[in-house]
């Protein structure tokens, strides 16, 4: 089953299959940077919220980030409009574009003093939850409506 990452998300779900000793090079944890590499190439986001073991497959690249890098530094780069083109630059074919493991570890990330990057990283982490937690609220407004429109109908 492929893990469809999304700009910013990483749906995590029970049909993702389990890893044991010998995939361990391919088990996510967390803060672990993703990236598609197939198909829509350059869609990143940051690993959280892990539930249980869970590996990656062959469609998606994964970004194992030193100590000091601030993970959403990384995805909000990959994820700008500057990194969507380095991504689409460096990858391959138009119908099918593919963005190849050796390729991606040439991707340029701009670096900067760690405060500055940390402080962008933290921005990126706050805008992004907060984003998603507005997007909850917004379905759950509109589940809400289709109820009270359904018992206006029905009387």
């Amino acid at each position: 089953m492929s893990l469809a990452i999304q700009t910013y998300h990483v749906p995590i779900t029970p049909q993702l299959h389990l890893c044991n000793n010998a995939l361990q090079k391919t088990q996510l944890k967390e803060k672990d940077v993703l990236i598609t590499i197939k198909g829509r190439i350059g869609n990143a986001a940051v690993v959280e919220g892990l539930s249980k073991s869970v590996n990656i497959n062959q469609d998606v690249g994964l970004l194992r980030l030193k100590e000091n890098c601030h993970p959403y530094y990384v995805s909000g780069f990959i994820n700008s409009i500057a990194g969507k083109e380095l991504t689409s630059q460096i990858g391959t074919g138009q119908i099918n574009p593919f963005l190849g493991l050796g390729k991606l570890k040439k991707l340029m990330i701009p670096i900067f003093d760690q405060d500055h990057m940390n402080k962008i990283g933290r921005k990126v982490e706050q805008k992004v939850h907060e984003a998603f937690q507005t997007q909850e609220e917004a379905e759950n407004l509109l589940e809400q409506a289709k109820f009270q429109v359904e018992e206006m109908i029905l009387g």
